[in-house]
């Protein structure tokens, strides 16, 4: 489910690029105030967030398919 999340956020943001030098070639000239838009967005401190939980949530160091961020609330309950 997190990989889904993941493919799906890097997918926005090849999309967003693609488009926008679409646009660049079409019009003739770039969308500076977009683009400028786009990476105050990308380095916000919520999307640093996301990364980071995603960085965190991507680490399985025992092998068994479940990320250990997401192991650490289970041992706490038992």
């Amino acid at each position: 489910m997190v990989y889904w999340f993941l493919v799906h956020v890097l997918l926005c943001i090849v999309l967003f690029i693609a488009a926008w030098v679409y646009d660049w070639m079409q019009t003739g000239r770039g969308n500076l105030q977009a683009m400028t838009i786009f990476i105050q967005t990308l380095t916000s401190v919520s999307f640093i967030a996301a990364v980071a939980f995603f960085g965190k949530a991507l680490i399985d160091d025992d092998g068994d398919g479940v990320p250990d961020e997401f192991e650490k609330g289970k041992d706490d309950r038992k």
